[in-house]
């Protein structure tokens, strides 16, 4: 694992990066780049896509190697245009493009965590599928999908309709593959846009869909993030993005639970899993949902004291990292979400403080309940040397 905070740079531009490769593996690059105040949009753009190219070029990456690329936003309505007339954005090669309304709290109007792969220095084979990005791996084809968009009246529906018209497309992109919902998808992000009032409404769409593909408490769920975030079309009131693993083993998925610490997710009403780790021969992946300051009754902890939500939001995360074999040290990609842009005078520099060394964003985002003031999660990759499995 190598890891390294640049700072801010020269073009006011912050960096964080980190890779995981074990001996003769690919390699797996998080960067997490936000740039600072000062500039209009576009401006802030050319800032962005030049630090970004330095740090690929430093590691002796093409662009081609992306996977994902997600940008955060504080104005979609005005910014989505030119970000998608920029470089930042081009589609030459493919990669999964995800763009959501969070406002980036370090001061700038843009930010983006990227993933890359590769193997030497070369991209790995990959296509795309409509929405989707498709990366065989040895047997499995993982499948990114984002940017699924409602289309014509779907855009009139309420939050529950739009929420089942998007997972219907999200399962025509998982047919294309050759996978299912309820087999093979491991993690979801569900952006609402004014979510204290339509997240429940989602939740129940969300919770009917899962029974009718028979997901349930009995099965699982899918570990998932369901967090305030917006595009630039004011009708489409929810995001849907997710990744699946499709022709792996189930015996290689463990779903997480830290029952000492969050109970079960359906005991208030909503379906999914806290995390869910996948092994391979070579490594682990360990995929944190998004986490807040919960005990295991479903209960808020610590209403109004953002400094008590932040201590058990991230002991619940340590809690499931810890189910998984792994810890804080391991994580290659983190997102916080923060409720009052206030806070941030508090929660930057304390995270500066907990992770020197971790990729990692601040937005600006209400979490699902308004006594929450804070949301993390997290990524993170553990070295594995089992020759009865593939590698990844």
């Amino acid at each position: 694992m190598s890891g390294a905070d640049l700072g801010l740079g020269p073009a006011g531009v912050s960096l964080r990066r980190r890779s995981f490769r074990p001996a003769g593996g690919a390699r797996e690059t998080h960067l997490c780049l936000e740039v600072g105040p000062g500039g209009d949009f576009r401006e802030q753009c050319a800032r962005l896509d030049g630090a970004y190219g330095e740090a690929l070029a430093d590691l002796g990456l093409g662009r081609e190697s992306t996977v994902l690329r997600r940008f955060f936003l504080s104005d979609p309505a005005n910014q989505e245009a030119a970000l998608l007339a920029s470089p930042l954005a081009s589609t030459g090669a493919p990669f999964a493009r995800s763009i959501v309304g969070q406002a980036p709290l370090a001061g700038g109007k843009i930010a983006l965590w990227a993933y890359h792969l590769d193997e030497d220095g070369e991209a790995p084979p990959k296509r795309r599928l409509g929405r989707s990005l498709a990366l065989p791996r040895h047997g499995g084809v993982h499948l990114w999908t984002a940017d699924l968009p409602l289309e014509g009246e779907e855009r009139d529906l309420p939050p529950a309709g739009q929420t089942r018209a998007l997972f219907t497309k999200y399962e025509a992109e998982l047919a294309r593959a050759g996978a299912t919902l309820a087999a093979d998808v491991l993690r979801t992000w569900i952006f609402v846009c004014c979510i204290d009032h339509h997240y429940m409404d989602m939740c129940a769409a969300r919770r009917d869909l899962f029974a009718e593909r028979g997901l349930h408490p009995g099965t699982h769920y899918i570990a998932s993030t369901g967090i305030a975030g917006r595009r630039a079309d004011p009708r489409q009131g929810i995001l849907l993005e997710g990744y699946a693993l499709q022709g792996v083993e189930e015996e290689r998925i463990r779903f997480l639970h830290a029952p000492a610490f969050l109970g079960p997710t359906d005991r208030y009403g909503v379906t999914f899993e806290r995390g869910v780790r996948v092994a391979h021969g070579d490594r682990v992946h360990v995929l944190i949902s998004g986490t807040a300051s919960i005990d295991p009754e479903g209960r808020v902890l610590h209403e109004g004291d953002i400094r008590g939500q932040t201590e058990r939001t991230f002991e619940n995360v340590g809690a499931l990292l810890a189910e998984a074999g792994a810890t804080f040290a391991d994580l290659v990609q983190m997102i916080v979400y923060l409720r009052d842009p206030a806070d941030a005078a508090f929660l930057l520099p304390d995270l500066a403080e907990r992770f020197p060394a971790t990729p990692y964003l601040c937005v600006h985002a209400p979490v699902c309940r308004p006594a929450w003031l804070i949301e993390v999660e997290a990524w993170a990759v553990l070295p594995a040397a089992d020759p009865g499995l593939p590698p990844f």
